[in-house]
């Protein structure tokens, strides 16, 4: 039977000899629904028509749907009104061709499940070929566009081949609570007493807010630092600072070096001795650093798939993947509105196709700096696309002693000492404003931002 439709014209031959398809599978699974309908709603959910090859096939498969969907009955008979005008039928044989496909059914709807999945693969073996063909065509076109542009492009049209595979998984009521008994919702462990008792750190969007110069950039880097030192493979992606520049900080946090003098070159001979020990420490910490200026977020999400792939294949659960920060990603719209919303729906559409822990440092609109308390608030992310709406957790970040030093000296005596106190003091407050899953809170840090060192208020 094959051999039959290989020599019919709708297939064409010639693109039947170069690219996956197995028309075997193609007529049992075709075959098994037309024999017991029920098989039909084993597969209905992840075998779509255009995962055919034969054409002919394609329109067998979509009246099938047509008529179980509305509950009727399909056989060979039933589908002869509905296919009778089908001219590619009509040259194998029309009805007869149908009758032959129920003779040769597999029989159980196991195989038939099976053969599906036969069929489902071979169609996105053929979309990887024609999407591997596209790259090089644009690839060899004289075109303005740069080169890191068409990867982006190719990168998107990858992602779009598995993002049902990856993001959509179906569960009754009674399965998803028992997953939720038997697999509960870890978090993990910072080592600051504030952000355990909360569990604040755990697999979910949760984006650290700021205005410049708070300390959104070092908390989300410190965090993705205490994950990797308590032995789990993390990630950091930075589309602001280069990598160097990460280490820097870490290195300072571990040696209380102030890290401005490790980038600078500046350190004297202790402080170079202190750096040069923590490097074998480093050295073996399971965390990985990637520069992405100007990445966009089908570039994040490849990115981040490529990393978790190295992370199973160790037999090894992954920690914290932290990103600074989220206003330097590329989105789709016209006004900024609509590009942050594209980018927080995405960045939420990562976190629950991967199951990861997301950190993203944002940054905060300029109204709390024009508010007497200028401690930041969960509206100041309002304004701001669909960040508050999809956020699972959000931390605000908030140093009085930022402000207290930029502020004119007081005549008064009393009032100039109680400001000098201010701007010399170490507490960095972090708000966790929003919190699906947990209550809310105020956690006090004491923070030398100079090394990049956050530790329990009070220690």
């Amino acid at each position: 039977m094959v051999a039959e439709i290989a020599q019919t014209p709708s297939q064409d031959t010639e693109a039947a000899a170069t690219v996956p398809h197995n028309l075997d599978a193609e007529q049992a699974i075709l075959g098994a629904i037309l024999y017991e309908n029920a098989t039909y709603h084993l597969i209905a959910d992840w075998l779509k028509p255009e995962h055919f090859h034969d054409p002919v096939h394609v329109r067998i498969f979509e009246a099938i749907g047509d008529q179980i969907g509305i509950g009727n009955l399909c056989d060979p008979i039933t589908l002869k009104a509905k296919l009778e005008q089908d001219d590619g039928l009509a040259q194998i044989g029309g009805t007869a061709y149908l009758v032959e496909l129920v003779q040769s059914a597999p029989l159980t709807s196991n195989a038939a499940v099976e053969y599906g999945r036969i069929v489902a693969e071979l169609a996105l073996r053929r979309a990887l070929i024609r999407v591997s063909d596209e790259m090089g065509y644009a690839a060899r076109q004289d075109s303005d566009d740069p080169a890191t542009t068409l990867i982006e492009e190719a990168e998107a049209s990858l992602a779009a081949l598995t993002d049902t595979e990856e993001g959509e998984t179906e569960y009754t009521a009674g399965q998803a609570l028992r997953a939720a008994l038997d697999q509960p919702l870890t978090f993990i462990e910072t080592g600051l007493r504030g952000f355990d008792d909360m569990r604040t750190i755990s697999p979910a969007l949760i984006i650290v807010g700021a205005r410049s110069s708070m300390g959104k950039s070092a908390i989300v880097a410190d965090q993705v630092l205490r994950s990797a030192r308590n032995g789990k493979p993390s990630l950091m992606l930075t589309n602001e600072m280069t990598a160097r520049q990460i280490a820097a900080r870490w290195a300072a946090s571990m040696t209380g070096v102030p890290y401005f003098a490790i980038t600078n070159g500046t350190m004297h001979q202790d402080q170079r001795d202190r750096v040069a020990q923590c490097i074998a420490e480093i050295e073996t910490l399971p965390i990985t650093i990637i520069e992405c200026p100007g990445i966009g977020i089908s570039g994040l999400r490849s990115r981040i798939r490529r990393w978790l792939r190295k992370v199973e294949k160790a037999g090894q659960e992954p920690g914290v993947v932290g990103l600074d920060y989220l206003q330097n990603i590329a989105g789709q719209g016209g006004s900024l509105y609509e590009r942050t919303s594209d980018i927080a729906l995405g960045l939420q559409t990562i976190q629950l196709t991967f199951g990861i822990c997301l950190l993203v440092a944002c940054q905060l609109a300029r109204a709390a700096e024009h508010e007497k308390d200028k401690r930041p608030s969960i509206r100041h992310l309002r304004d701001s696309g669909k960040i508050e709406e999809v956020a699972d957790k959000i931390l605000l970040v908030y140093r009085d002693s930022y402000y207290a030093e930029r502020e004119p000296q007081e005549d008064d005596a009393t009032k100039e000492m109680q400001r000098r106190e201010r701007a010399a003091s170490k507490l960095v407050e972090v708000d966790l404003a929003k919190n699906r899953l947990g209550p809310l809170g105020r956690i006090k840090l004491m923070g030398d931002m100079a090394c990049n060192h956050f530790e329990d208020w009070g220690a």
